[in-house]
């Protein structure tokens, strides 16, 4: 139950509980260039299957970023 996110604590913002806080609508961080997915972010729900499903919010968000010049 607890996420082992301590080698991310001065890199992105954790939430009290630390997890990485995310942008649900496509998983990017606090910091740009970087996303997290699963059971280490402050996501509502934690099961394989969602962890999954934001893995590929990410790699999409990811893919768009990267081709479309880091633009939202």
């Amino acid at each position: 139950m607890l996420p082992a996110t301590i080698f991310a604590k001065d890199l992105v913002e954790l939430d009290s509980f630390n997890r990485v806080v995310v942008n649900a609508k496509n998983q990017r961080t606090s910091v740009e260039g970087i996303w997290a997915a699963g059971d280490c972010t402050d996501e509502l729900y934690h099961q394989n299957n969602i962890a999954a499903g934001d893995a590929v919010k990410a790699l999409e968000d990811i893919y768009y970023w990267i081709k479309m010049g880091k633009a939202e």
